[in-house]
């Protein structure tokens, strides 16, 4: 298995790589046991030094014979300490070596446990961070068949001394069998990211091994005495759960680094069988302020890389900017394919689009504009601006912008349209494509009109603009990514216009109806005869205007409706029977 646990401190820094299966033959005992080994390279790939804490001659699954060491190792981000977990050791209780990475030479190490440790797997995972505010790292260490198999992360210091623990919350889960860090909202303490993949919910049918993550924030508090202590608190703990069974989301975990440069570090889960074809998948998820944004970012199947690609997610790396575009990039292991897939980052564009209308209190009696045929109409100005920038995105881009005029929500279909472009008849919608520059404000402005005597003059005129990348003028080289649009910026902009009404200075109308009838008949009503009845219904209003005013009358049985006159000409009425 060499190769299964790989780590690096960084860009030109010191690398190990380990082979946990590694067996040492007796034969003077004549025995083969897995006690695992770690290969540490410092200056150069092809010198390296050996690093096999269990050859010694504590033999036998009992002692260190079976210790497995380079299931699991971290090195400090300045590369001169070196962790290895032996989860084998002692009846598979599992052990710690600390190393100085420099020298070579072994620090620390835990020793045997109680019999109530056995079969743990300390070691099984692990990871630096800072956890306890002394500003030197502490370890954080996986022992997934922990507390009688609900599984647990226990955080050592440089002295491999325990000074906290984080418990799992079902038998059999695997809690702890995957680890990173990363600070997911950006108030510069190490978070925990734990995955639990063979996490199951049994409410709901077949869904064995969904898998979940736990992501614990570090806290800062101040105790009794006034001094500060560090915390994980699990009421401010985020959970991610897989979607699919036996997709064992979470197998996988690393910090990605801030790949959209919004200030907090995202994350990446693997989950080595999830997609329809159980080929695997990773997940990226976002931080932010309050933490971990919990809806998935971007989901890559092993099917969009690769239709024979298996496994993908079993291990992933991220948080180095491989191809020199400063963004961190991403490696993906897919096991039984035999590959490793490499995931560039797109640079990511931000937009500063605004919209404004004016005048933003529409009179309909200043017509202001005439149309073709010579029809005054009031109007209004569309004024946009647009900017953009980007941490390595092009000096130019291009972009489609499209406007919409009297845009409607979603239980207004069918209503009239208010509002239309002064050059053109009929259009209430305009696009047109535009070349960018970045850091630069580009501004245009546009004419609209409101038609005469618009039935609905209560609702605003609201105006949108939608900006979009146009790829297909770049001027980018084929080899270079594309940049794509920063997602949790709003791609529409609208603006809302009142039309003006005689209802005081707030623009609110506030009438007093009142609605009074009588039925006019000449003589007595013979039912089944074809003679009209005349309803004579008055309506006052005692207030300020009312606008869309609807009457309903229930007529009886046998009545059918015929027709209306309007005893005052300049007031519109319409009628229609109820369906």
């Amino acid at each position: 298995w060499f190769g299964s646990t790989v780590k690096s401190s960084g860009e030109n820094g010191v690398i190990v790589a380990c082979a946990p299966r590694y067996v040492y033959f007796s034969e003077l005992l004549d025995k083969q046991e897995p006690i695992g080994v770690c290969y540490l390279a410092k200056t150069s790939t092809t010198k390296y030094e050996k690093y096999s804490p269990c050859s010694a001659d504590m033999w036998g699954f009992h002692r260190q014979g079976y210790c497995q060491a380079g299931f699991s190792a971290a090195l400090s981000p300045d590369g001169r300490r070196l962790l290895i977990g032996a989860p084998g050791s002692w009846y598979w209780q599992g052990q710690l070596y600390q190393y100085d990475a420099t020298s070579g030479q072994k620090v620390k190490e835990t020793n045997e446990g109680p019999a109530d440790n056995d079969y743990g797997y300390l070691g099984y995972a692990s990871t630096f961070g800072e956890f306890d505010g002394d500003s030197s790292d502490d370890y954080a260490v996986g022992t997934p068949k922990g507390e009688e198999h609900l599984g647990k992360v226990e955080l050592f210091n440089q002295n491999l001394t325990k000074f906290g623990s984080l418990v799992g919350e079902q038998i059999g889960a695997y809690f702890g069998s995957s680890l990173t860090i990363a600070d997911l909202n950006g108030d510069r303490m190490d978070d925990i990211i734990i995955g639990a993949p063979m996490y199951a919910d049994f409410e709901a049918a077949d869904a064995y091994d969904t898998g979940r993550v736990y992501i614990y924030y570090q806290t800062n508090n101040v105790n009794a005495d006034g001094k500060s202590q560090r915390t994980f608190p699990s009421q401010t703990r985020d959970i991610l759960d897989g979607q699919s069974s036996r997709s064992r989301f979470g197998m996988a975990l690393t910090g990605l680094g801030d790949i959209n440069y919004d200030g907090y570090d995202d994350l990446c889960v693997g989950a080595p069988y999830a997609g329809e074809d159980k080929r695997g998948a990773v997940y990226i998820f976002h931080g932010s302020k309050k933490g971990i944004i919990t809806d998935v970012s971007q989901v890559i199947y092993a099917k969009d890389i690769d239709i024979t690609l298996s496994t993908f997610g079993i291990s992933v790396s991220g948080g180095l900017d491989q191809d020199g575009n400063l963004y961190p990039d991403l490696l993906v292991g897919a096991y039984t394919s035999d590959k490793a897939v490499f995931l560039r980052t797109r640079p990511v564009v931000r937009v500063f689009a605004s919209l404004k209308l004016q005048p933003d209190m529409i009179n309909l009696d200043t017509k202001s504009c005439s149309l073709a045929d010579g029809t005054r109409v009031p109007c209004l100005t569309i004024y946009t601006c647009i900017e953009y920038n980007g941490v390595g995105v092009p000096d130019e881009l291009y972009f489609d912008i499209l406007w919409t005029l009297d845009v409607k929500d979603n239980s207004s279909s069918g209503q009239e349209q208010r509002a239309f472009y002064t050059n053109s008849i009929n259009k209430h919608t305009e696009s047109k494509l535009h070349k960018l520059q970045k850091q630069s404000t580009f501004c245009t402005s546009s004419y609209a009109y409101v038609k005469n005597d618009p039935g609905d003059k209560l609702s605003p005129i609201r105006v949108t603009m939608e900006f979009k990348l146009n790829t297909d003028g770049s001027s980018q080289r084929k080899q270079d990514l594309l940049p794509i649009l920063d997602a949790y910026i709003p791609t529409i902009s609208s603006f809302t216009a009142q039309i003006q009404k005689d209802c005081g200075i707030d623009n609110i109308c506030i009438p007093d109806l009142d609605v009074s009838s009588s039925i006019r008949v000449s003589a007595e009503h013979i039912i089944g005869s074809t003679t009209a009845l005349e309803v004579l219904i008055i309506v006052i209003n005692r207030a300020e205007d009312s606008f869309n005013t609807k009457l309903w009358i229930d007529l009886p049985p046998g009545v059918t409706y015929n027709t209306i006159t309007n005893q005052r000409s300049n007031i519109a009425i319409s009628c229609d029977t109820l369906k």
